[in-house]
């Protein structure tokens, strides 16, 4: 029986948080894109199973990074609109 690489859960868990937890979010997006990438070569090189989750992870992270990268240029724009 094959093993299930962690790093790929990890990954998944980071990019759905990163999309639920703003504006933190981005860099939790990050650190599940990072461990996106990372399980997925250690997936390649050791033949576990976790590749959906990986890119699970990673599809998420990357949709967590730009939704909260949008909603932090959104508050900027509406603050300096407001103050100045």
């Amino acid at each position: 029986m094959e093993k299930t690489n962690s790093k790929s859960i990890v990954s998944l868990i980071l990019g759905v948080l990163s999309l639920a937890i703003p504006y933190i979010g981005i860099i939790i997006g990050v650190a599940g894109l990072l461990f996106s990438v990372k399980s997925t070569k250690e997936i390649k090189r050791n033949l576990e199973k976790g590749k959906g989750f990986a890119l699970t992870g990673g599809i998420f992270s990357t949709l967590g990074i730009g939704i909260q990268a949008v909603m932090l240029a959104l508050a900027i724009i509406g603050y300096t609109a407001l103050f100045f």
